[in-house]
């Protein structure tokens, strides 16, 4: 099973765990330490690199952790493009903590990827 046929409570599909694995996959494979950013598209986004580019001069450094809110009616970062730090990919998938932030804090996976 895919796990995409089960929606929370909002309608979103909880794909959480799978994004999860993908993102845990991520940093296995290393890669994105040597980059400041890491950028997830979704494949039905529409990506401007250039956009993003001289949106990111005023960044700060990879060192820090950060992502780009996307999405400004709600003050959130949205699923189709997400834009994180090298520090903010090493916090979300250090599974210690993730663990410790959704289970013990009442963060659950009841929301879709995008939410949490």
């Amino acid at each position: 099973s895919s796990g995409l046929s089960q929606y929370g409570s909002q309608g979103w599909l909880l794909n959480v765990d799978l994004f999860v694995r993908v993102w845990d996959l991520v940093a296995q494979g290393g890669a994105f330490r040597s980059y400041d950013v890491t950028v997830k598209v979704d494949p039905d986004a529409m990506f401007i690199p250039i956009r993003l580019e001289i949106n990111l001069q005023a960044a700060p450094p990879g060192s820090q952790p950060w992502y780009i809110l996307n999405c400004g009616p709600f003050n959130s970062m949205q699923g189709p493009l997400e834009v994180l730090s090298r520090a903010a990919v090493e916090s979300f998938t250090d599974v210690a903590q993730r663990t410790n932030l959704c289970y013990n804090t009442g963060l659950a996976w009841n929301k879709g990827e995008d939410m949490f």
